[in-house]
């Protein structure tokens, strides 16, 4: 019961950093605006990498060769990435900027400005990449199943 009491103060706590009545609320809330945007266009690319490996562990792999357990690896990682980047991406911006942290103004401005880089920068890159992997011919069974060709 403690464990989850804790949890609600930390959400709370994220929540209360997002919206609060300081002049940095107005970057804080564009910033969470935008990247639970992220997290729910994306969810739909986690439940794509569910079905996967649901359609992996339920079909005949035993005589396949190992180029399909790399090309299958990558096509889930591919697809997960964007999702759990975009979600961290909201509680790394709280912690970097936690009352707890003794860390410079300009430090912290900066850790911002390479979280929104870095972060953008992986989510273009692996959302780009799952469709470059899910054009292979290891996949091409399940595109094909799940009506997916239009989408990559």
């Amino acid at each position: 019961m403690a464990e989850q009491d804790d949890k609600d103060h930390y959400m709370k706590s994220v929540m209360r950093f997002y919206f609060t009545p300081h002049p940095r609320a107005a970057l804080t809330v564009l910033f969470i605006l935008i990247y639970g945007y992220f997290v729910l266009y994306y969810i739909n690319d986690a439940h794509l990498a569910e079905r996967f490996i649901i359609y992996t562990l339920t079909s005949g792999t035993a005589l396949l060769s190992i180029e399909y357990l790399f090309w299958y690896t990558s096509f889930v990682m591919t697809l997960l990435a964007p999702f759990i980047v975009s979600a961290y991406a909201i509680f790394v911006l709280y912690e970097s900027w936690h009352e707890k942290r003794k860390w410079e103004s300009h430090f912290r401005t900066l850790m911002t400005v390479a979280l929104v880089v870095g972060s953008i920068f992986l989510i273009v890159f692996t959302n780009n990449m799952s469709r470059v992997i899910a054009r292979q011919d290891a996949l091409k069974t399940f595109i094909t199943n799940n009506n997916l060709s239009g989408r990559i």
